[in-house]
């Protein structure tokens, strides 16, 4: 089994965040959450040759704080977008992605969220 750690150094809104934009304004911070993932992907230097067809996700959100936070508001969806027009994962489908949100630890001077893909090798990737 095959392994991507990309570190993203922020953390997306949650979604009680999300639903309370003005959808222009929603728009706006979805594009440029997802083009941060493109831009940690390249930085890091994990664009895989080829699409991976398969796999399993983990988020791990470090927060600022050891506030209480729902995971359901970590949904990763925004990030999983950006994972796939990035051309890492093929498509963000139950088919092609097993998905785990998990909190990770507090990082008070360094908040960030880790983004662990899992995947069997083939040849092309």
């Amino acid at each position: 089994m095959e392994r991507i750690v990309l570190k993203i150094n922020s953390i997306p809104p949650s979604l009680n965040v999300i639903e309370r934009m003005y959808r222009f304004k929603r728009q706006k911070a979805k594009d440029e959450w997802e083009s941060l993932v493109g831009w940690e992907a390249k930085l890091q230097k994990i664009i895989p040759n080829q699409a991976i067809q398969k796999c399993k996700v983990r988020l791990i959100y470090h927060f600022i704080d050891n506030r209480g936070r729902d995971p359901d508001n970590y949904n990763g969806k925004w990030t999983l977008d950006g994972l796939r027009k990035i051309g890492i994962i093929a498509n963000d489908t139950f088919k092609h992605v097993d998905l785990k949100a998990v909190l990770g630890e507090v990082d008070r001077k360094n908040p960030h969220m880790e983004v662990i893909i899992e995947y069997e090798r083939t040849e092309d990737i």
